[in-house]
C-alpha cells in the first residue's frame, strides 16, 4: 500500500510540473471567479476548467484531495491567472478571497430587512435592487439564513444566487421526500415554516407550535397567527389591536383559512425541520409566556386557563 501510494505521490507531482508548464505557455490575464457558499471541490474545479484557469479538473481534484483541502475551501469572488500553479490556487481557496467579509442574515427576517442589513454591512451595493430581484422572482422564504462569507460589492443578483443555493444545499433530498410524504409541497412547507419562525423562539418548541398549526389546517381550522397579521401591515408591532385582526389581506389567518399565499419571512433549517417531522400532539392552541416559551392547551377552555395564568389571574 505504501508503494502504491508513493507511485501515486510521484505520478501527481511530476503531472502537476507538466501542467506547470502548460500555464507559463496561457495568458496571464486574470478572471473573476465566484465560490458559492458550501460549494464543492468537483464544482470549483468545473468552474476553473470553463475559464480556462486549470487544464484538468481531474489532476486538479487529485491535488485538492492530496492536500486534504476538499472541506476547507472558503467561498467569496477571487481572481486567478491562468499562469498560476494548481497548488497556488488550492493554497487561496483555502485562505479566502483576502477581502472578504462575515455577514450574518439572522432567521426569521422578510426579505426588505435582509436587504437591509446586507447593503448596510457593504455586502451589496443596492438594497432596492435585492429586494426588486426577489420579489420579481417570489424568494420570500428560500434566502437562507446563514453567516455568509463575502467580497464587499456583490451585485444583488449574485447574492440572492448565493442564499438560494445555500437553500438548496441545506434543504435535502430527504427533506424534499418528507414533504411528499405528508402532502405538502416544498413551498407549503416554507410557508409554514416562516409561521413557526415568527412565533417560535425556543428551539425545543418549534415542532410544538408547527404541530399546533398542522393540527388546525387538518380540520380546517383558521390558523389564526399574529405573526401573518404582522406581515399583512408591512412592520412588525409591540403589539397589535382587534382592528389589526380585521384587515383585508390574504395573509390574514385571522380571516382566511388555509396557508396564506406565500412565506412571510425566511425560516430557518429548524423550523423547516420542525413542520416537516412536528411532534405528535393533541394542541389547537398556544400562548406566550412572556419569557420565549409557550403554554399549550387541547381546547378552548385550555387556552383560556393558559391565558389566565399567563396573566396571573
Amino acid at each position: 500500500m505504501k508503494k502504491a501510494f508513493l507511485v501515486l505521490l510521484i505520478i501527481l507531482i511530476l503531472a502537476a510540473g507538466f501542467v506547470a508548464v502548460w500555464y507559463t505557455r496561457l495568458s496571464g490575464d486574470t478572471v473573476p471567479i465566484h465560490v458559492a457558499h458550501g460549494a464543492s471541490a468537483r464544482a470549483v474545479a468545473r468552474t476553473l476548467k470553463e475559464n480556462n484557469i486549470i487544464i484538468s479538473e481531474r489532476l486538479f481534484l487529485a491535488l485538492v484531495r492530496l492536500k486534504g483541502a476538499g472541506g476547507h475551501i472558503m467561498p467569496g469572488n477571487y481572481y486567478f491567472s491562468p499562469q498560476m500553479l494548481p497548488l497556488e490556487i488550492i493554497r487561496t481557496l483555502q485562505a479566502g478571497p483576502r477581502n472578504f467579509m462575515r455577514v450574518t442574515v439572522p432567521e426569521g427576517l422578510h426579505m426588505r430587512y435582509t436587504a437591509e442589513i446586507l447593503e448596510r454591512s457593504g455586502a451589496i451595493n443596492s438594497a432596492a435592487e435585492f429586494i426588486e430581484i426577489a420579489q420579481a422572482e417570489r424568494l420570500e422564504g428560500f434566502l437562507m439564513p446563514e453567516t455568509y462569507v463575502l467580497a464587499p460589492g456583490t451585485t444583488a443578483r449574485n447574492m440572492i444566487r448565493i442564499m438560494v443555493a445555500e437553500f438548496d444545499r441545506k434543504v435535502t433530498p430527504e427533506m424534499h421526500a418528507r414533504a411528499e410524504e405528508i402532502g405538502m409541497t416544498m413551498h407549503e412547507v416554507v410557508t409554514l415554516a416562516s409561521i413557526v419562525e415568527r412565533e417560535a423562539v425556543v428551539n425545543r418548541e418549534r415542532p410544538k407550535v408547527a404541530s399546533v398549526f398542522l393540527n388546525r389546517l387538518a380540520i380546517g381550522q383558521r390558523l389564526e397567527s399574529c405573526a401573518t397579521v404582522q406581515f399583512a401591515l408591512g412592520e412588525t408591532r409591540p403589539r397589535l389591536f382587534y382592528r389589526d385582526l380585521r384587515i383585508n389581506s390574504p395573509y390574514n389567518t385571522y380571516l382566511h383559512a388555509g396557508l396564506p399565499p406565500g412565506p412571510i419571512a425566511s425560516p430557518g433549517l429548524a423550523s423547516i425541520k420542525a413542520v416537516l417531522w412536528p411532534a405528535d400532539t393533541n394542541y389547537f392552541f398556544f400562548v406566550s409566556r412572556g419569557d420565549g416559551t409557550h403554554l399549550f392547551g387541547r381546547t378552548f377552555a385550555d387556552h383560556r386557563r393558559n391565558i389566565a395564568q399567563v396573566r396571573g389571574r
